[in-house]
C-alpha cells in the first residue's frame, strides 16, 4: 500500500485584522499555483513571514495581504510587473490612493477633455474620468438636475499646492474655474476642515471674515458659483456654505443692522440703552388693521337686445325661401321678424300667428331651416323655438280640457238647481 502525503491546512493566530492598504493584486495565470506567487513575493519583500493571506479571487486575480502598508508602498513603487516562471504578471495595489478635486463655476458648454487637458498641463496625474455633480435640489422630480460643478480623482499632491483657480479659453471666451479638494476651508484656506468647523473664524465672528473673491477677468462669463449639496456615487456629502454663516450674526446680534444709520442724537448712547430700546421695539406691536377683503365681481355680460340678431346670420333665410319647393306663403320679412323677437318671448304662438295660421307648417319650416343653417347658434335657436312652440301647444290643450270640465260641472249644477226650484 503506497502512502500518500496530504497537506492539511494548519491553524494560525492573527492578533490584528489587516487593512485594505496592506493588499496587493496579481494577475492570475492557469500555469501557476499559489506556491509560485508566494515564493516570488517572499523573495521581493524579504521573507515569507511578511505574507499574511493569499487566495485566488474572481476576475482572474490573486489577492495577497502583507504585514504592513509600507511593504505594499515599496513593492508597488518599484514594480508594476513581475516575472514568475517565465511569465509576465501584473502587480498593483488593491486600493489606489486618490484625491478628489472639485471644479466650480464651470459652464456646461465646456467639454470634459478641455478641462482634463488643462489639469494635465498643471502636472496633475488623473486617475478617473471627470463627472458632473448634482445640484442637490430636494424632490425626486429634480434629482436629475446637475450643477455647475464637476469632480475628478487625481493622484495625491504630496506637498504640491493646488491652484485656487484656473482660466480656460473656450469658444473665444475666457472662463475662470475654481479648484478645491474635499476638505478645504473657505475662510482660512487650510485643508482638513470645513468653514463650519473653522477654529480661526468661529460662527459669531464669521461676518468679519471675507469669503473667496470670486471675480473673473475681462470677457469672462460668470457662471453660477453658489455652493450646493453634492452627491458622489453612493454617498452624499454636504459642502460648506458661507451664505448661512454670513446671515446668522445679523439674526443673533440685534445691534447689527443692514442699511440703517444711527441718528446723530444717539451716537453716544450706551449698549444698555440700545438693548433697552431694541427690546421695547421688539415687544410693542403696532396696531394692525385687517385690510378689507374685496370680493371680485364677475364681469357682467352685456345683454343682447332681442332685435339685435346679426343680419349676417339671418342671410341664409332669404336663400332658403327662394329655393324652397313648393314655395311657402311665409315671407322673408315675417321669418326675420320671428327670429328677432322670439328670444325671451312668453307667447311664441302669437308670433307664429303673425306669420301663418298653420302652426304645423311653421314648425316644419323651422325644422328645414335647422338643416339649412350652417351656424351652430342658429341651429340651436331653431330647436329651442320648436320646443317652446310645442310645449305651449301642449299646455294650451291641458287648459282647454280643464276649462271644458269646469263648464260641464257648472252645467250640471245649474240643471240640479233648476230641478229643485220646480
Amino acid at each position: 500500500m503506497n502512502s500518500q502525503t496530504i497537506n492539511t491546512p494548519t491553524r494560525t493566530t492573527i492578533n490584528q485584522f489587516p487593512k485594505k492598504d496592506q493588499t496587493i493584486i496579481l494577475t492570475a495565470n492557469e500555469n501557476l499555483n499559489n506556491r509560485d506567487y508566494a515564493t516570488k513575493i517572499a523573495n521581493l519583500i524579504g521573507g515569507a513571514q511578511h505574507i499574511l493571506f493569499l487566495s485566488k479571487i474572481s476576475l482572474n486575480r490573486v489577492c495577497i495581504y502583507l504585514s504592513s502598508p509600507q511593504l505594499v508602498e515599496n513593492l508597488t513603487a518599484q514594480y508594476n510587473k513581475i516575472e514568475i516562471g517565465g511569465l509576465e504578471i501584473g502587480l498593483r495595489r488593491l486600493i489606489t490612493p486618490s484625491q478628489r478635486i472639485i471644479l466650480s463655476n464651470v459652464c456646461p458648454t465646456i467639454p470634459h477633455d478641455v478641462l482634463t487637458n488643462t489639469l494635465k498641463g498643471l502636472g496633475l496625474k488623473l486617475l478617473s474620468h471627470m463627472t458632473f455633480l448634482r445640484a442637490g435640489i430636494p424632490g425626486d422630480e429634480f434629482a436629475h438636475i446637475l450643477s455647475f460643478r464637476r469632480q475628478i480623482f487625481i493622484q495625491p499632491l504630496q506637498g504640491k499646492e493646488l491652484p485656487s483657480s484656473i482660466v480656460i479659453k473656450y469658444d473665444d471666451t475666457n472662463y475662470r474655474i475654481f479648484l478645491t479638494d474635499d476638505l478645504t476651508c473657505f475662510h482660512c484656506k487650510f485643508q482638513g476642515h470645513i468653514a463650519a468647523n473653522c477654529p480661526e473664524y468661529p460662527p459669531e465672528n464669521v461676518h468679519n471674515s471675507t469669503p473667496n473673491n470670486l471675480t473673473s477677468i475681462d470677457n469672462n462669463i460668470d457662471c453660477n458659483s453658489n455652493i450646493e449639496i453634492e452627491e458622489d456615487g453612493n454617498r452624499t456629502e454636504e459642502t460648506e456654505s458661507n451664505n448661512q454663516n454670513l446671515i446668522e450674526p445679523y439674526l443673533k446680534d440685534p445691534a447689527v443692522t443692514i442699511g440703517q444709520k444711527r441718528p446723530a442724537e444717539t451716537l453716544t448712547s450706551t449698549a444698555s440703552e440700545e438693548n433697552t430700546a431694541y427690546a421695547s421695539q421688539a415687544t410693542v406691536e403696532p396696531d394692525f388693521k385687517e385690510p378689507a377683503t374685496r370680493t371680485k365681481k364677475k364681469p357682467k355680460r352685456a345683454k343682447t337686445n332681442k332685435s339685435d340678431l346679426d343680419t349676417n346670420k339671418l342671410a341664409p333665410v332669404k336663400l332658403f325661401l327662394e329655393n324652397l319647393t313648393p314655395p311657402t306663403p311665409i315671407t322673408h320679412n315675417q321669418l326675420t321678424h320671428f327670429f328677432k323677437n322670439a328670444s325671451g318671448c312668453q307667447d311664441p304662438l302669437k308670433l307664429v300667428a303673425q306669420c301663418t295660421p298653420d302652426i304645423g307648417h311653421f314648425i316644419q319650416i323651422l325644422r328645414q331651416l335647422h338643416s339649412f343653417f350652417v351656424d351652430k347658434g342658429m341651429k340651436q335657436r331653431c330647436n329651442k323655438y320648436i320646443n317652446r312652440i310645442e310645449r305651449q301647444i301642449k299646455n294650451g290643450k291641458k287648459d282647454l280640457i280643464a276649462l271644458s270640465d269646469t263648464d260641464a260641472d257648472l252645467t250640471d249644477c245649474s240643471q240640479i238647481s233648476n230641478h229643485s226650484d220646480k
